[in-house]
């Protein structure tokens, strides 16, 4: 298939070549045509490399220009920031985060000049002076950027409440992952050269790059970073790595310099490599260990507003939104359920009713989910994409199965708490439910995901019948959230309602005596 494409690459190219429109416009323009063939000759000191090299790095600054640019003026791109900063608290379990402290340490300047250490001992060995000076400088040159841009863009860090990791001083960029990109692609580089075979080449490649990836990803995950922040590290990293890496193989291939003789060779070469790489992983082992870590988030008390019932149907609703969101930010389906209870008087409702909480999003929930879904099982408290309100994900959900058993098919509804409360302890939540007809791969997501049914009224008729029933409910009405509308929510679904929310305050249920 290759050799096909490649041939059929070649045919089109003379094609074009002895074309008489082409041929006329070369005579026209013999300087620039020139000047371009130059450009794109692999042979050529300041051809082919150069040119792909110069292109790939305006590519990424621009990428870095374009997250400076939303940074000042798109909302939307702080709405995204905090949608991903949130949903990712969702991820979280203590033996998840030690993954990740571990890997934002390796982007760690304790341990990155370790690593560096090393590695210019094995590039001495080597007798590569010129590729150590540049290691030595470019580190030393990104740190510099780092601190200047942070100077001209003084972002403030994520909210405590979301830290694991909580730092001082200015978000934008984040450090780690710029530094990163740099001295690990760097590394990888390094070892690519000597490496023999392309497979072999290819996982070093693809090892630095899921490196870099994962320090980057800590980053957000403990809450040090704005996911925006890391992304346009990535970009600017990525730019500088690809000048540099430009300007060496140039040098490399086309320099009249004699090669420089090695110090050290052979098995003992070999030995040498091994050692470094050991001592800088047991340097970043023993760093890790040795430093203070916290697996659950810098709680800050929000206050409880306290309202009256009258107030619970519309006053508290002026300047909140009235819809679900995206993660980006854009309204989806509208609020449908009002509830007013304790979280105690909410599981026994809805336990009553008949239905159960759903599972919390994590790798083995989530195959769990996807192995039900393709064999078409059961998964009662199978877990659901979340959904955001106000900039959090839901808090938690609650599902029922329909009579087929199957985690394809399902009543589900999402809840969020607010900081309202009727009285010292009964919470106002609110909620968004829907009927779960199928599994699709949702094209906005581009994950296995539920489609819906579109009547998303029929759905708040049958969840408000189903709480009724239990004789749990004290009062309910209606309110207008939202005008009558149409719309799609996450996955792309359409749905249709007419706008109205269903509000429900829960009985209190007396404690039983102790026997």
């Amino acid at each position: 298939m290759f050799r096909l494409i490649r041939s059929a690459l070649r045919s089109a190219g003379r094609g074009v070549a002895h074309d008489p429109e082409v041929r006329k416009f070369e005579e026209r323009h013999r300087r620039l045509v020139q000047f371009i063939r130059r450009r794109l000759t692999p042979d050529e000191r300041f051809g082919l490399y150069l040119t792909v090299g110069l292109v790939l790095a305006a590519f990424f600054v621009y990428l870095f220009f374009g997250v400076v640019e939303d940074l000042v003026g798109q909302p939307s791109l702080i709405q995204s920031d905090l949608n991903i900063i949130n949903l990712l608290q969702v991820l979280r379990n203590p033996g998840f985060t030690a993954v990740m402290f571990f890997l934002t340490y390796l982007g760690q300047w304790q341990v990155i000049l370790a690593g560096a250490v090393c590695v210019g001992v094995v590039l001495a060995a080597r007798g590569r002076r010129h590729d150590l000076a540049v290691l030595g400088v470019t580190l030393v040159g990104t740190e510099v950027f780092v601190w200047l841009v942070r100077r001209v863009i003084n972002r403030p860090r994520p909210t405590l409440v979301n830290a694991l990791s909580p730092e001082e001083g200015s978000s934008f960029p984040s450090g780690h992952a710029l530094v990163a990109v740099v001295f690990y692609g760097l590394a990888a580089y390094f070892v690519m050269r000597y490496v023999r075979g392309r497979w072999r080449r290819a996982l070093v490649a693809f090892t630095g790059v899921v490196l870099v990836l994962a320090i980057g990803f800590s980053r957000i995950y403990l809450g040090a970073h704005w996911p925006s922040d890391v992304f346009a590290s990535f970009a600017a990293g990525a730019a500088w790595l690809t000048l540099l890496i430009t300007t060496l193989e140039i040098r490399r291939k086309f320099s009249d310099a004699p090669r420089p003789r090695p110090i050290v060779t052979g098995k003992r070469y070999a030995w040498l490599v091994g050692a470094a790489g050991a001592a800088w992983a047991a340097f970043a082992v023993v760093f890790f260990l040795s430093q203070p870590r916290v697996y659950a988030p810098y709680l800050i008390e929000e206050p409880v507003l306290q309202v009256s019932a009258a107030e619970v149907a519309g006053p508290i609703f002026a300047g909140l939104p009235r819809d679900s969101e995206s993660i980006t930010g854009l309204a989806k389906e509208p609020i449908n359920f009002v509830l007013v209870g304790t979280r105690a008087e909410l599981d026994g409702a809805f336990a009553a009713a008949g239905w159960l909480p759903s599972d919390r999003i994590n790798a083995r929930s989530f195959f769990r989910m996807l192995f039900a879904a393709a064999a078409n099982l059961d998964y009662p408290q199978g877990p659901g994409i979340p959904t955001f309100w106000n900039g959090r994900p839901n808090d938690f959900a609650y599902e029922q199965a329909t009579v087929r058993r199957t985690i394809r098919q399902r009543h589900h509804i999402h809840i969020w708490s607010t900081d309202f409360a009727v009285g010292d302890d009964r919470r106002v939540w609110l909620g968004t439910a829907h009927y779960d007809r199928g599994i699709k791969i949702a094209t906005t997501i581009l994950i296995p995901t539920h489609s819906i049914d579109p009547a998303v009224d029929k759905e708040r008729q049958k969840v408000l019948a189903d709480l009724q029933a239990t004789g749990r409910v004290e009062s309910d009405s209606e309110m207008q959230m939202v005008d009558p509308m149409m719309g799609t929510n996450e996955a792309g679904d359409a749905f249709f309602t007419d706008g109205k929310a269903a509000v429900v305050f829960l009985k209190g249920q007396p404690v039983p005596a102790s026997p």
